[in-house]
């Protein structure tokens, strides 16, 4: 009787876990708009990179473009000595935070206002 219970209590302990994950999952946003972009935490835009990927042709956009999408940047920097005659500079918008590594970017790099590539970075390699 007694192990009846404990195996019953042990099962109901596994469908509230999943129960809670399921719900926890369900309320990260994985859809790209402009709007979901802007309205979630930073730290969760993560999850929405694919879905931009797919959506937007990031390349050729204008800086102007670029922030009516993605709103203002986070950070700014001139371009890197190895990006000399690539581009002129980059925008970073926080995509998430990972304990090891800090913050990481979603980096757009411009050349005469217009993007020409972008990649994942982390604040540190900035």
């Amino acid at each position: 009787m007694k192990r009846k219970n404990i195996i019953a209590l042990l099962a109901i302990g596994i469908l509230i876990i999943l129960a809670v994950y399921r719900y926890e999952k369900s309320l990260i946003i994985t859809e790209f708009s402009a709007e979901n972009w802007m309205s979630v935490d930073s730290n969760q835009r993560y999850h929405m990179l694919e879905d931009l990927y797919a959506k937007v042709e990031l390349i050729g956009m204008s800086s102007n473009e670029v922030e009516d999408l993605l709103g203002m940047y986070g950070v700014r920097c001139e371009a890197y000595w190895s990006d000399e005659g690539k581009c002129d500079y980059h925008w970073g918008y926080t995509v998430r935070y990972d304990s090891w590594e800090g913050y990481e970017y979603l980096l757009i790099s411009f050349k005469d206002d217009i993007v020409v590539g972008y990649e994942l970075e982390y604040g540190s390699e900035l």
